[in-house]
C-alpha cells in the first residue's frame, strides 16, 4: 500500500468505529487488535508527505482535541442511539392511555424523555445496511479505510461508493470471510453482509497467506496482503522484571477462550498469572471471575498507552486463541516488540516460526503449561534474541 502514490498523496478517511480509545487511551473504554491497527496505519499514513489522513469514530464522547499526530478525528455521535436505549428499559409501548407503559424509573428519564421527543425530527438518520452514512460522506475523502465486514462497514463501502471513491477494505478477524454453508457467523454478522462487502469493496487486502487464500477460493477475486504493522518506538524494549504470564483478550468461548487460561494457570501454581480481559459476553465474564485460581489477577482494562509497561513486566504472554477465528493477533508483535517470549496454541501466517518470538503447542493446555515453565527459566537465551526479533519486526511489518 505504501508503494500506492495514487493513494498515498490524497486525502485518506480511516475509518474504525470503535477506535475512538486508541487515540484517546485515558477515556476507559476497552479496544482490540482491530482499534490499535487502524491507528496505526493512520499515524502511519500521516507520515508520508501530502497525504491529509482523518480518523473517523462512533462514540458519545466528546473529542478532547480534533487533531492528533497530525491526524484529524471526526465522530458520528452515539449519544442518541444511548439514550433511546436507556429510555427503552424503562418505557413500553401500550395500546392504553397515555401509549406507554413504564417498566422502572429513573431519574433520568425526566431529561432525556423529553429530549428524544424533542429532537426526534432534526437528529441523523439511523444507519442501515449496506446504506451510505450522511456525516461520513462529508469527510470528502478520495479513499476510505475499513476494517472486517460487517453491518458497520458496509456503510463505509456504500459511502465510498455513492461518492465514485475508492473503499480499501482490510480484513481482521478470519470469521469476516463467509464459508461455504455458513449463514451466521459467531459475532451474528449474516454471510450476505459480508459477501457483499467483500465483493463491493475497490480493494481487498488481507492481513495473512491463508486469509487470502480464503477470499480467492471463495470470491475468485484479487487479494493484496499487508501484514499488520507495529511502530517500534512506541514498544521499548524495558528490563522491568518478570512478574507474571498474562494472557489479553476479550470474554468469549470460541475465539479468545480465556477459560482455557484458567486451566493453564491451574497447572501452573508457582506462577503469577494477570487476564487482561473485557466484558465482551457478560455471561462469559462472569463466570471466569467466579472460577479465577489464587494465582491469577484480573484486569479489565489497561489503557492502551499503558500497555508497553504491562507487557514488559511479563515473563510470557499466553494465547489461546482458535485458529479459525484469528486474523492476525497485533499483540503478537506487541510482545515481541518489548521481548517478551510468547507461548501460542497456534501460529498465524508463520510470525512465531519465522521471527523466532515464541513456540507453538496445539490445543494442549499441558503443552502451554510446560512451555511456560520453559520460557521461564530461558531469561538469558530469550534477552540474547530480542534485538533479532525486533529486526524482524522492522522488516517486515
Amino acid at each position: 500500500m505504501d508503494s500506492d502514490e495514487s493513494i498515498i498523496r490524497k486525502h485518506i478517511c480511516v475509518v474504525s468505529h470503535n477506535g475512538f480509545a486508541a487515540v484517546f487511551p485515558r477515556c476507559g473504554l476497552s479496544i482490540g487488535g482491530a482499534e490499535t491497527g487502524a491507528w496505526q496505519i493512520a499515524r502511519g499514513l500521516q507520515e508520508h508527505e501530502d497525504c491529509k489522513v482523518t480518523f473517523y469514530v462512533r462514540t458519545s464522547h466528546r473529542l478532547p482535541e480534533k487533531v492528533v499526530n497530525g491526524v484529524d478525528i471526526q465522530k458520528r455521535s452515539t449519544w442518541f442511539p444511548a439514550i433511546r436505549r436507556r429510555v427503552s428499559e424503562c418505557l413500553q409501548r401500550s395500546s392504553r392511555f397515555p401509549g406507554v407503559r413504564l417498566l422502572k424509573f429513573r431519574w433520568t428519564l425526566l431529561w432525556e424523555l423529553p429530549l428524544l421527543l424533542l429532537i426526534r425530527r432534526i437528529r441523523p438518520p439511523d444507519l442501515k445496511e449496506a446504506q451510505p452514512d450522511s456525516q461520513l460522506s462529508e469527510v470528502q475523502a478520495d479513499a476510505y479505510l475499513l476494517f472486517g465486514t460487517s453491518v458497520d462497514t458496509s456503510t463505509v463501502v456504500a459511502t465510498a461508493g455513492q461518492s465514485g471513491t475508492r473503499s480499501i477494505l482490510l480484513l481482521q478477524s478470519n470469521a469476516d470471510i463467509p464459508r461455504a454453508g455458513e449463514n451466521v457467523n459467531s459475532y451474528g454478522e449474516s454471510s450476505e453482509i459480508r459477501e457483499w462487502v467483500i465483493r463491493s469493496a475497490s480493494q481487498v487486502v488481507a492481513q495473512s497467506h491463508d486469509q487470502s487464500r480464503f477470499v480467492r477460493e471463495m470470491f475468485d477475486c484479487e487479494v493484496e496482503i499487508f501484514p499488520p504493522p507495529i511502530k517500534l518506538s512506541d514498544w521499548p524494549i524495558s528490563n522491568m522484571g518478570r512478574e507474571y504470564v498474562i494472557w489479553i483478550g476479550r470474554s468469549d468461548r470460541f475465539h479468545k477462550r480465556p477459560q482455557l487460561m484458567i486451566e493453564i494457570a491451574k497447572l501452573c501454581p508457582a506462577r503469577k498469572f494477570l487476564l487482561v480481559m473485557n466484558r465482551q459476553d457478560a455471561e462469559v465474564y462472569q463466570e471466569i471471575l467466579r472460577k479465577l485460581p489464587g494465582n491469577v489477577e484480573h484486569r479489565e482494562y489497561v489503557a492502551f498507552d499503558e500497555m508497553p509497561a504491562v507487557l514488559s513486566r511479563a515473563g510470557v504472554f499466553v494465547s489461546t486463541g482458535a485458529r479459525e477465528f484469528e486474523g492476525f493477533p497485533n499483540v503478537f508483535l506487541q510482545a515481541a516488540a518489548v521481548g517478551v517470549p510468547i507461548v501460542s496454541m497456534h501460529d498465524f501466517d508463520e510470525f512465531l516460526a519465522r521471527s523466532h518470538a515464541g513456540v507453538v503447542c496445539g490445543e494442549s493446555i499441558e503443552a502451554i503449561a510446560d512451555q511456560i515453565e520453559k520460557a521461564w527459566s530461558g531469561s538469558e537465551e530469550s534477552s540474547r534474541t530480542t534485538s533479532e526479533v525486533r529486526k524482524y519486526l522492522e522488516e517486515h511489518h
